[in-house]
């Protein structure tokens, strides 16, 4: 069995493992983007530090800054998107209407991992005057020194002035003078990005338990969010139905792919979404079409120390970058 594969099957049998003594059906359906879900080191809001405590989620709201020393943060934006922020960073929260956020990059660097783009949701980056609009599912990021974003999956269009740029997978451009799509190599991280791959890969794994506490609660599930983990003790992203896989080639499960591969085949009936058996191939979730290829970089885990239901991973092999 190769390492992906078996990094997958451990995930899934631990989150299932954990069912027997969870409470079920909490969740949260977002009305805003904001919600710092996870941090390590030092981490301030509006230059307070944050002393994370269990079970409880501060909020970055409009004109507040979220800033890093040696710490990282995770933010949750719209259902199915992830903001993080790297060590020495900072960004500002502009508008945290679903419908239109909008996060402005200070310095450092910042990813957005965007599993899932719901319909009527928009995510909008802003840095030194540059505004980049996420358009489809991705992998996003930004970095200030020196400044530019790099698109590693997805599309995003670049407005600067007048003018205007369309990145899709693999092209990156400046941020500080004209804008210009090059290439890059995507095999070629850093410490950063590896953590990032890894908070992604445990994420997916939590989506297995959220959706059979959502099953065993009865909860109604119509449309994709964030649901609660108890085995993990987290939020995560959750698809009406089928299943999405990251940009790092974790997967996200619905209730329905949860009720048909590991409850009785009746026991899904009235679910929304996908009802149908389906173990690869093409899966379609809330407007997102999704292969089973797995993620980018060649079926190798980025550094090797991926935790959870990583998949494939990014890249195969060296750390490179600016080291956040």
């Amino acid at each position: 069995m190769s390492r992906a594969n078996s990094i997958r099957l451990t995930s899934l049998v631990l989150a299932l493992g954990g069912i027997a003594g969870v409470s079920y059906g909490q969740q949260v359906l977002s009305a805003q983007s904001g919600t710092v879900h996870y941090t390590e080191g030092s981490v301030y809001v509006k230059g307070r530090e944050l002393h994370p405590r269990n079970g409880q989620f501060p909020t970055v709201r409009p004109g507040e800054e979220l800033s890093t020393e040696r710490g990282r943060a995770e933010v949750l934006l719209t259902p199915g998107a992830f903001l993080r922020v790297a060590g020495h960073s900072a960004v500002r929260m502009i508008d945290n209407h679903l419908s239109d956020t909008r996060i402005e990059v200070l310095k450092g660097s910042a990813i957005v991992e965007c599993d899932a783009l719901l319909k009527d949701n928009a995510i909008t980056l802003l840095y030194a005057g540059n505004t980049i609009r996420l358009e489809k599912h991705g992998l996003y990021r930004v970095d200030t020194a020196p400044a530019q974003l790099l698109v590693y999956d997805g599309e995003a269009i670049v407005q600067s002035g007048s003018d205007e740029l369309t990145l899709k997978r693999g092209k990156q451009t400046a941020l500080d003078g004209v804008l210009l799509a090059e290439k890059f190599n995507r095999k070629v991280g850093d410490s950063f990005l590896l953590w990032d791959s890894d908070r992604s890969a445990l994420l997916a794994a939590a989506s297995v338990n959220a959706s059979q506490s959502l099953l065993n609660s009865k909860s109604p599930w119509t449309t994709g969010g964030w649901g609660w983990s108890p085995y993990y003790n987290m939020f995560t992203f959750v698809p009406v139905g089928g299943m999405i896989y990251s940009p790092f080639g974790g997967q996200f499960w619905s209730p329905t792919m949860v009720a048909v591969y590991y409850l009785p085949y009746n026991s899904y009936a009235g679910w929304g979404g996908n009802s149908g058996k389906s173990s690869g191939g093409s899966t379609t979730t809330s407007g997102v079409t999704s292969s089973g290829s797995g993620g980018f970089g060649g079926g190798s885990s980025f550094g090797g120390g991926s935790r959870g239901s990583g998949g494939s991973a990014v890249g195969g092999g060296g750390h490179g970058g600016n080291g956040h």
